[in-house]
């Protein structure tokens, strides 16, 4: 019966890090927890089985640092997952930025434009009024 429970978690152990190399969180996660069970499912029956008290804890010490193998997986998977999503979260937030801080320069030189425009027409047509008014000191004078 050990070396049955060994052989059973060392295939476990071997497929989990191939789940773990794969992409696709999802996918890992699933997989991961359906294994999870499974040695959850093996340790209830090394409790009831009608080995020896010695190899009943062998069994179980394997099975449960199997256990807490694949949930430090689970975790790693989640935490990676974690942080691509504020990664994408962030690039989306600098994208916006710069689109306004864009859009807000071109406003801004819009804008510059119009004035100069206004400023270039204004003194046009002051020049055409001190030209009025000085043709007209000179009539009467």
């Amino acid at each position: 019966m050990t070396d049955t429970v060994a052989m059973q978690v060392t295939s476990t152990s071997s497929s989990g890090s191939t789940i773990g190399g794969s992409t696709g969180g999802g996918g890992q996660i699933a997989q991961l927890e359906k294994q999870l069970q499974q040695l959850t499912q093996q340790l209830k029956t090394v409790t009831t089985s009608n080995d020896s008290a010695q190899e009943k804890q062998q069994q179980t010490q394997l099975l449960q640092q199997e256990i807490a193998s694949i949930q430090a997986q689970i975790t790693a998977i989640e935490n990676q997952q974690q942080q691509q999503a504020q990664q994408a979260q962030a690039n989306k937030a600098n994208s916006s930025t710069a689109k306004a801080s864009e859009s807000a320069q071109g406003t801004k030189h819009a804008n510059a434009a119009t004035t100069a425009s206004a400023n270039v027409s204004k003194q046009g047509s002051n020049t055409g009024v001190t030209d009025t008014l000085g043709s007209l000191v000179n009539v009467y004078i």
